[in-house]
């Protein structure tokens, strides 16, 4: 029994003392305070996480100060909104804390190198010379602000059908860049022209694309088809025709002096098809139009209930909707995606709920479409 006497006795000076030392280490007496040692006017930029430096803790204790910077807890405040705040600084059982200032953080300044006016002449015959005049390249300063860069500060390189070029001497679509260096990073911009085979003045064979058999009407973002295209070479009277088969024949779209390389039409408008055989080039216009798309819903009734009682709920159940479009079927809407709506008599009705007898009309609204359809129901 003595024994258990002092073995928790032992237990309980052990805690006493445990409690005590976060205050108290041997030697340095009670814990009084913290000092902190700052910088004056800390100031930190918004959104930044901010790092204590330059902070000295010091723990001053009875006998003597220690630096406990290294022991010490920061706590720090959000820095996503402006003005001063306060770091609190924790070491064992005492704190202290200073200010610091959340100030807007500099603006990040971005530039771009981009064309402001194509060249007047975007196309060529193999040989031709290049001709820049009306070309404007600027440098954009956070997308504004443009500096306009005379063309002898820019670096030049010619490329056509994957390689480099000096000159216009081959037949084919040019990329041509325009680069320098500002504040130590390279920007970078471009044109595109086109550069087609010499035509022989003396070639009475002429090309030509019979706009009759010929697709050359296309509705807004489709794609072309050059399967659909109908070329013919003709002698200069056109009283004897060739036809030429599609695979060796080169098909250029143009809109605006632009060439489309993907073939999707994505203006509408006047296009210029451009095909070319050998040495012989014919053109023909393609005329884009938009579209507009009837759009309706369809109920099947069949398995809808349409007869009620009075004091009964409305309900879409059985109800199937299709969605069509310009008269054909292309998908089949869920009612809970559609808003209902009672009328009877021609006045709408507050709820679902059937109050009266008589016949009711049900308006069914597919709102993503702005479409409606209606049909009745009767109650007794």
């Amino acid at each position: 029994m003595k024994k258990l006497l002092v073995f928790l006795l032992c237990i309980i000076c052990f805690v006493t003392l445990s409690s005590c030392s976060h205050d108290t280490q041997q030697g340095d007496g009670e814990l009084l305070s913290i000092e902190l040692e700052t910088p004056e006017d800390i100031k930190v930029e918004k959104g930044t996480v901010y790092k204590p430096e330059g902070i000295t803790v010091k723990a001053v204790f009875e006998n003597k100060v220690k630096n406990v910077t290294l022991q010490a807890e920061f706590v720090i405040p959000n820095t996503n909104e402006l003005g001063k705040k306060e770091v609190i600084v924790n070491y064992q059982s005492k704190s202290a804390s200073y200010e610091i200032e959340i100030v807007p953080g500099v603006p990040t300044i971005t530039y771009s190198l981009r064309v402001q006016s194509e060249p007047k002449k975007t196309e060529y015959f193999e040989g031709e010379p290049l001709d820049l005049e009306g070309l404007e390249i600027v440098m954009l300063k956070n997308e504004k602000e443009p500096t306009k860069i005379p063309l002898e500060q820019l670096d030049m390189v010619i490329s056509v059908n994957g390689h480099t070029a000096t000159d216009l001497s081959e037949s084919g679509n040019y990329r041509i860049s325009f680069s320098m260096r500002h504040l130590e990073n390279l920007y970078t911009t471009y044109i595109s022209i086109t550069v087609l085979k010499n035509i022989n003045q003396t070639q009475k064979d002429k090309l030509m694309i019979d706009e009759k058999e010929s697709k050359l009407v296309y509705w807004l973002n489709e794609v072309f088809d050059p399967s659909t295209i109908v070329v013919y070479i003709t002698d200069e009277s056109g009283t004897h025709q060739s036809k030429i088969p599609n695979d060796r024949c080169k098909f250029t779209l143009l809109y605006h002096s632009i060439v489309l390389e993907d073939y999707k039409f994505r203006n509408e408008g006047p296009y210029i098809l451009r095909v070319e055989f050998e040495n012989i080039i014919g053109e023909a216009e393609i005329i884009v139009k938009f579209r507009h798309i009837e759009k309706k819903l369809v109920l099947d009734l069949t398995d809808h209930k349409v007869h009620y009682t009075v004091g009964e709920t409305f309900t879409s159940t059985g109800l199937v909707i299709w969605l069509y479009e310009d008269d054909v079927k292309t998908r089949m809407i869920l009612p809970q995606y559609c808003e209902f709506t009672l009328y009877k008599g021609g006045f709408e009705k507050p709820d679902l709920i059937l109050r009266e007898p008589g016949t009711y009309s049900v308006k069914v609204e597919y709102k993503p479409e702005n479409i409606s359809e209606g049909y009745k129901i009767a109650v007794v």
